[in-house]
């Protein structure tokens, strides 16, 4: 895996990690009601949820990607993951 890559991969995983966590705090009762302030959250809520598909998808297409184009890397990756007891 290049370079490039493994840039992008580590900052769409990055930015996965922060939209959840803006999920996370704003359903977890942060945001009281009767001020409609509720609404708002849900917006962002489904704004984030949206974002987080879009980024899975590019995570999920980039290393399918890193994948076809290194056949060989499977039988690397066994011959790396040995036990070593």
């Amino acid at each position: 895996m290049d370079k490039r890559t493994l840039d992008e991969l580590t900052r769409l995983h990055s930015n996965l990690t922060t939209f959840g966590a803006i999920i996370a705090v704003l359903e977890g009762g942060t945001v009281y009601g009767g001020v409609a302030s509720e609404k708002a959250a849900n917006r962002i809520i489904g704004i984030c949820k949206k974002e987080m598909e879009r980024l899975v998808t590019r995570y999920d297409d980039l290393r399918a990607s890193e994948l076809v184009l290194t056949p060989a890397q499977p039988a690397a990756s066994k011959a790396a993951g040995r036990s070593r007891l």
